[in-house]
């Protein structure tokens, strides 16, 4: 891994190289520094790095976590509303934020996706009751934070982190296929105008 952070850093990919670097220091962490052969490096274990948010992750009122699809380690305050969330689970026992991993006889990966569909299921049930026309899921929040950061003129770099994007130019690529509303009314004005 030094190696591929040393040859992105030599063709100018600082920012790629940034985010391999910050994956192999969660997981030197997650492996409390003890080095590990690849031939041992198996879907067990990446399900054990990559689980699900750990109480342990919270710590002075920030959330640490690491990003699965980028490997981008994220740090963001935790509000009042989020421990309201957390609240409504006081006897659960587990080592997560939430409940959703709490049986040991269950792979935690599937216990994860099952309550990823879930979620999306009643978020699709609450669009479909209040009369949208797009059918809401944990994709289009994210979708909807990047539209809603892009119209209060959040600057590019926020943005960027927020998504956990590896680049500026990823963030670009994603803003550009958000929201076509604005181009729509673009070409209002300029047709009313001709």
């Amino acid at each position: 891994m030094g190696k591929v952070i040393a040859r992105l850093e030599q063709l100018g990919k600082t920012r790629t190289s940034k985010t391999y670097t910050a994956a192999l220091n969660s997981f030197i962490r997650f492996r409390k520094g003890h080095d590990v052969p690849s031939d041992e490096i198996d879907s067990g274990l990446m399900g054990e790095y990559e689980a699900y948010l750990k109480k342990s992750d919270l710590k002075n009122g920030l959330l640490s976590y690491r990003r699965k699809k980028t490997g981008q380690r994220l740090h963001m305050k935790w509000e009042v509303c989020m421990q309201e969330i957390v609240k409504r689970h006081p006897n659960v026992t587990t080592e997560y934020l939430l409940p959703v991993i709490t049986d040991p006889a269950v792979p935690e990966r599937r216990q994860y996706e099952n309550a990823l569909h879930l979620v999306n299921r009643k978020l699709k049930e609450v669009a479909e009751r209040a009369g949208l026309a797009v059918p809401l899921t944990m994709y289009v929040s994210r979708h909807s934070w990047a539209s809603i950061a892009r119209r209060m003129n959040i600057p590019l770099s926020i943005i960027s982190e927020g998504m956990g994007h590896d680049s500026e130019t990823t963030t670009q690529i994603y803003l550009a296929s958000l929201d076509t509303s604005v181009i729509d009314r673009a070409n209002e004005l300029i047709l009313k105008d001709l």
